[in-house]
């Protein structure tokens, strides 16, 4: 059998991390669409925090905002999208900046994208066990925005970025992020999620059915819980606990 887990104990952790893996093979957005994926991280940071003070960012041609540029407020965010449209939005990032939150998602459409797919991250403050478990309000409010394919979520310390599962190195005259080796790994072969490959076993997972098929040997080592009728949720009691680090190899 495969030995997956690794009880060496991590840093402290500082937050946690939830991907996902929406829409795979899908070209075409309506603004519609995509107003929905708004309206979806509002309304989920929302519920976390009693009215936040939300910080948007927007990606895409023609909005006016560059790479470094100070995040819109709620009026300004608004009035940007009603201006400019969103026929060119290709993401959007909600922020609660004093509560170490972020969330945002990602129209992974051209022609350079290894897997085209909506990529939707979230990254909040961890404060025990019982934070990690937030996971299931995010995914019930986005399950009937898009149709998740892959997701895995996990907590971890304050050296994992914002986004994109890079990490962050703090020098006392230099902040830098970069790439592991794993993960250019698996970025240069996510498209063999289709097949059936997972990128790491974490303590919460979504798999699709051909992933289902190939971790079928560790089923009975995990807690399945329903999301919806078609939709499964693998927890993993034996990473799903404080001090256990998830192993960095890539399982195919």
């Amino acid at each position: 059998m495969k030995k997956i887990f690794n009880k060496t104990a991590s840093e402290r952790f500082t937050k946690n991390y939830l991907r996902i893996y929406a829409n795979i093979d899908k070209v075409e957005y309506s603004d519609q669409e995509k107003s929905e994926l708004i309206n979806a991280l509002k309304s989920i940071a929302d519920e976390f925090y009693q009215k936040p003070k939300l910080a948007f960012d927007i990606r895409g041609s023609g909005y006016g905002i560059s790479k470094g540029d100070e995040t819109l407020g709620i009026k300004a965010f608004t009035n940007r999208l009603s201006q400019k449209g969103l026929s060119n939005l290709d993401g959007v990032s909600v922020q609660i900046k004093d509560k170490n939150y972020y969330s945002s998602f990602s129209i992974m459409t051209n022609e350079y994208q290894t897997l085209k797919r909506v990529d939707i991250e979230f990254n909040w403050q961890h404060e025990g066990e019982e934070s990690l478990s937030f996971f299931n309000n995010i995914l019930r409010s986005i399950v009937d925005v898009v149709s998740i394919e892959y997701a895995y979520c996990y907590p971890d310390n304050e050296t994992l970025s914002e986004s994109g599962e890079w990490r962050v190195k703090t020098t006392p005259l230099s902040i830098t992020s970069y790439q592991t080796d794993s993960e250019k790994l698996w970025n240069s072969s996510m498209e063999q999620i289709k097949d059936g490959k997972i990128k790491k076993l974490y303590p919460i997972n979504i798999f699709n059915e051909r992933q289902k098929t190939s971790m079928e040997w560790l089923k009975r080592e995990m807690e399945i819980l329903m999301l919806t009728d078609s939709i499964e949720i693998w927890k993993s009691p034996k990473l799903f606990r404080e001090g256990i680090k998830v192993k960095n190899a890539i399982i195919y």
